[in-house]
């Protein structure tokens, strides 16, 4: 500490204090393993190799001071490591406190404002400070106290309560796209309305609070499911899965997913355990390389192990550190458009041709007949529904009576009532069995569309016709 107005105290890890600098003078009846000197207003305590040491700053006055804590070899005596707090904020009498010693690192130790015996702020190393979090099961002694202080900070993470973090809780697989989300947008998923009332998975359920989540990873490529249309939202996440995903979040991010061996890679006796299907080693592999899943003592990695929430916590930080936050995420390729044969497979009608009767060339248009007045008209590649009436019995150009486009994002993945029911804008009624629900839409009185969904907004069916009121 140099010129600063500030008594300093230390005490080891029983609590016994071993050297004390008051009033810029060596307490000289403080006898014990930390040697304490003043030299032109710098106080200064070198500590043994072993051993944790706590220091208790107190200000005598106002000012600023340096911080600087250096790890120096005996042999060569040069520094090895150091870490440094500049400007450091002082008024007669603020408390601060340090841990210095064998279970921190040089470039972990903190400085920490202390109220009324409790930490209420952590100084940065350019003297600015942060609130210490609102969690009473975090320290700031723990190994991921700095991680669990960043994700809640970017609001990536929340507590599990406004008091508790729960760091060895289960991660599930919802909170993993949730925090993936929040590492982007930096909030929760409002900013998604087409996933309003969408499903993907049979499992994630419109309303839930991961819904909009699971739908966003789904449509980037960072989710598939784990198979039989499920998702497992409330699973934990196995240290390989949060691999993959990391994985193809960083592929849909633009980020580096080469796949390297980490010098230590070779050496875990466990990668025998790595899942078989596609992309569990590679993603794990990339992920020990870069840093955000290490080795566990063995050295094992631990594949089908779970994550515990401090451990996700480390995980999407390293991530942030190794590559940061910038960037947009991008689709994966899209589907090849959908044939006539799927149009036909799907709606389970049978195919017509009255483009002569249009006197036009629209190759890119199928008609499919569902009575004899009626026809359902698909457009590719937007896959455009039109609704006309047909009345063959006159031998003339079709009458178009009644129109209505709707514009579904692919006719592989279906609609959902919310798209159809915003898309029509006109009246519609509805009705429901055990299974299925029902949406009639009128047009000019006499035709009508029919929609059919599953109790998850599936679209099974469409139909299509002409309302004979006189009969």
């Amino acid at each position: 500490m140099f010129n600063s107005p500030v008594d300093i105290e230390a005490f080891n890890s029983d609590g016994e204090l071993v050297a004390r600098i008051a009033n810029n003078t060596v307490d000289t009846s403080i006898i014990g393993e930390v040697f304490a000197w003043v030299n032109e207003g710098e106080k200064q305590f070198h500590l043994p190799p072993e051993g944790e040491f706590t220091f208790r700053l107190t200000a005598t006055g106002s000012g600023t001071m340096t911080y600087n804590i250096e790890d120096i070899a005996l042999s060569t005596g040069e520094t090895v490591e150091q870490k440094l707090f500049e400007n450091v904020s002082l008024y007669n009498g603020r408390e601060l406190l340090s841990i210095v010693g064998d279970t921190t690192a040089t470039p972990d130790v903190r400085l920490l404002v202390v109220e009324n015996g409790q930490p209420v702020a952590e100084v940065l190393e350019d003297g600015s400070e942060i609130p210490i979090l609102p969690f009473a099961d975090i320290s700031p002694t723990y190994w991921f106290y700095p991680y669990v202080r960043n994700v809640f900070q970017r609001n990536i993470m929340q507590g599990a309560s406004p008091t508790e973090f729960h760091p060895t809780g289960d991660f599930t697989r919802s909170m993993v796209v949730a925090t993936l989300y929040r590492m982007v947008y930096g909030g929760p998923a409002r900013e998604i309305p087409y996933a309003n009332n969408r499903t993907v998975f049979s499992d994630v359920y419109a309303g839930a609070w991961y819904s909009h989540y699971v739908i966003w990873a789904y449509d980037y490529g960072i989710v598939s499911g784990v198979g039989e249309n499920l998702f497992a939202p409330g699973q934990p996440v196995t240290r390989q899965e949060f691999a993959v995903m990391m994985h193809r979040f960083a592929g849909a991010m633009g980020h580096d997913t080469a796949v390297r061996q980490g010098p230590q890679w070779n050496s875990f006796t466990d990668l025998n355990q790595i899942a078989t299907w596609p992309g569990a080693r590679e993603a794990l592999t990339w992920a020990n390389y870069h840093g955000l899943i290490g080795g566990r003592p063995g050295p094992i990695i631990v594949p089908g192990g779970t994550a515990i929430r401090a451990e996700a916590a480390a995980i999407l930080m390293r991530y942030v550190e190794a590559f940061g936050t910038g960037g947009t995420p991008q689709r994966p390729p899209q589907q090849p458009t959908p044939t006539a044969l799927d149009v036909r497979a799907l709606l389970g009608q049978n195919l017509g041709d009255v483009r002569h009767l249009l006197g036009e060339q629209l190759d890119a248009w199928e008609w499919l007949f569902f009575t004899d007045v009626s026809v359902l008209l698909l457009h590719y590649p937007e896959i455009i529904i039109n609704v006309f009436v047909y009345y063959p019995a006159l031998d003339v150009n079709p009458e178009s009576r009644g129109r209505a486009n709707v514009t579904f994002g692919s006719i592989n993945g279906y609609s959902t009532r919310a798209d159809v029911r915003s898309a029509f804008g006109v009246p519609y009624e509805t009705g429901e069995t055990e299974n299925n629900l029902f949406y009639y839409f009128y047009f000019l009185d006499d035709i009508f569309v029919f929609f059919d969904f599953d109790r998850n907004g599936q679209l099974q069916a469409i139909h299509a016709g002409l309302f004979d009121w006189a009969a």
